[in-house]
């Protein structure tokens, strides 16, 4: 993985910002600079003078620990919000009716066919990415517009009782879009039950439970049993006798 990485990028010395995106980055990016340096020089990136950000794309992300749903999650980058890092494996779809035909090849044979598909899927993208690009900006002017007034509503109607917050909570968000190693404001400080303000200060959790189990024990079986708002204060009632 890490030649496959360096021996892509290493001739697109223009490039200032590299946004990676893998199912483990989390794991991949650890030492990484210093695995580098163990590859031949002409692969190795200034990496000092360019920015580098790593993401886990949007389906895999729900499967990874806490720590990573903020730190590498697209919903939190600048620029990149829409993005679900999913693209490349897009090319599933035309592939898989081929199926037939390379399973009866050799290994050779199965390898240039498939390099030849994917080499044509590759041409048709790049020679439709003028069309393709003047759509979703179309789109996106057109949905920006709509969430950026709906954006500006938000925060009108918190501005007079939250206007200082808003404001330090803003200063945050850019100092940490412009620099990662600074504080992350959308990471989240615990997630432990005794740090959620109840809803209902005078039901505990108990209550809520067991109410919960006797709300299932009672579920209707034959149609004959309607849950009311007495039946359900009833029962809470009753077990907090």
């Amino acid at each position: 993985m890490d030649y496959l990485f360096f021996s892509t990028v290493h001739n697109n010395g223009f490039i200032k910002v590299f946004n990676i995106l893998y199912d483990i980055t989390c794991q991949w990016m650890r030492c990484l600079w210093q695995r580098m340096k163990t590859l031949l020089r002409p692969l190795c990136l200034p990496y000092q003078d360019i920015k580098v950000r790593s993401f886990i794309p949007k389906f895999h992300l729900p499967a990874h620990i806490a720590e990573c749903q903020w730190k590498h999650s697209f919903n939190y980058a600048k620029g990149v919000a829409r993005t679900d890092g999913k693209a490349p494996e897009r090319t599933w779809s035309t592939l898989n009716p081929m199926v037939s035909s390379t399973k009866e090849m050799g290994p050779g044979h199965q390898h240039d066919t498939l390099d030849d598909l994917i080499g044509d899927s590759n041409w048709k993208k790049i020679v439709g990415m003028g069309t393709t690009i003047l759509c979703k900006l179309i789109k996106a002017v057109l949905e920006q517009n709509e969430h950026q007034e709906g954006l500006e509503e938000f925060k009108h109607s918190l501005a007079g009782r939250y206007g200082g917050q808003l404001a330090k909570w803003r200063e945050q968000v850019e100092a940490w879009e412009e620099d990662v190693s600074q504080p992350n404001p959308f990471e989240i400080k615990s997630n432990s039950a005794s740090d959620i303000l109840p809803i209902h200060t005078n039901i505990s959790l108990s209550v809520l439970i067991s109410t919960g189990l006797e709300l299932e024990k009672q579920q209707p079986k034959d149609g004959d049993f309607a849950m009311t708002p007495k039946n359900l204060v009833s029962m809470v009632q009753t077990n907090r006798m």
